[in-house]
């Protein structure tokens, strides 16, 4: 009876053990796709500002992707996806939803200010998903 109890613990502390080892790979999974992301983000945001006239600042864009980090839609308009982004994206597959602002540096003349936001899962309202807040400085 006591092998019975000492076998039993230890099956619930290795599958405790196991839980929480897919839990942090979840997580280490959402953290690399969104450092992926950002990288992409920034290039096209680097993109956007040969293309765009500078003056039209701040610069936002809003994308959509599935989990193999495919973009289901993308917009630059604030009209366009920015009420997915607070409230939540109903598009099938969504996993990820991000947005990108680039502004003007107030302290760098000549340098602009990005800064990327991307949160998961993207079907669920703002302050409920996980947020990955990334910034940098880019000049065109």
């Amino acid at each position: 009876m006591l092998s019975v109890a000492i076998t039993g613990s230890t099956l619930l502390a290795v599958i405790g053990l196991l839980a929480g080892g897919v839990g942090g790979a979840r997580d280490a999974k959402t953290e690399t796709i969104a450092g992926i992301l950002s990288r992409r983000m920034t290039d096209e945001a680097k993109e956007d500002m040969k293309v765009r006239p500078l003056p039209v600042l701040p610069l936002a864009r809003f994308f959509i992707w599935d989990e193999a980090m495919q973009t289901l839609e993308t917009s630059r308009t604030a009209s366009g996806l920015d009420g997915d982004f607070r409230s939540g994206s109903s598009k099938l597959g969504a996993s990820l939803i991000g947005r990108s602002q680039i502004s003007l540096s107030p302290d760098l003349p000549g340098v602009f200010h990005l800064e990327i936001t991307i949160e998961s899962p993207a079907a669920a309202p703002a302050g409920q998903r996980k947020v990955h807040r990334y910034e940098t400085l880019i000049s065109p």
